[in-house]
């Protein structure tokens, strides 16, 4: 089945967005009147921890019991809320396109092969809520042909890789100052007693 890719999409078909989006594009700084122009409501990631999110998936955040909830259905969808029709109605079930959102819907994230025949674009090419140009806004099915689980091909723990990253960090940064330490241990222990002044003791504060 063919997927939709977020590198290879069309900007928006509003010219004045357009112009916005192509400035993006080249990397220059918005306004605050652009951005509130374009309506980037949602501040999106591109990587879940060293995992970097492919451009032809779909990326839905979710909280564990959604989570429970899909997995007992066996789909992706809520039997209470209609489908996407594009121009008539915002309903159907929200994700992005090479990307996610975990801190504003959830902390568990899911993935998707981005197939055409399951998603659909949200309002202008998927650009009205994501703070980042190569991420879209899609949808997929709710009721008439959701996304079942044996289509998710990851799940991550947000939350949990968040954590292990920031004690990967302080981790390194322990070792760096133990490194440091022992640096500078070294380095007064090679002078002499007759060179030894504040002008060369690395670190001496004055």
């Amino acid at each position: 089945m063919e997927l939709y890719n977020a590198q290879n999409l069309p900007l928006s078909n509003d010219p004045v967005k357009r112009k916005i989006q192509e400035k993006m594009l080249r990397g220059e700084k918005l306004t605050v009147g652009e951005t509130v122009k374009i309506n980037l409501r949602d501040r999106v990631i591109r990587k879940i921890g060293d995992y970097e999110c492919k451009p032809d998936h779909c990326y839905r955040a979710i909280s564990e019991d959604d989570l429970k909830i899909y997995k007992e259905q066996g789909f992706v969808g809520d039997k209470n809320k209609g489908d996407y029709i594009s121009g008539e109605n915002n309903k159907g079930i929200d994700w992005y396109l090479g990307g996610a959102c975990p801190s504003r819907y959830g902390d568990i994230i899911i993935e998707c092969p981005a197939y055409k025949d399951y998603f659909q674009l949200a309002i202008d090419n998927g650009l009205n809520m994501a703070n980042d140009i190569n991420v879209r806004h899609i949808k997929s099915s709710s009721q008439s042909s959701p996304v079942t689980m044996e289509m998710i091909t990851n799940v991550f723990d947000y939350k949990k890789i968040s954590q292990e990253q920031k004690a990967k960090f302080e981790m390194l940064r322990q070792q760096e100052m133990a490194k440091m330490s022992q640096l500078r241990q070294q380095q007064l222990a090679s002078l002499t007693p007759e060179i030894l002044s504040d002008e060369n003791i690395v670190g001496r504060s004055r």
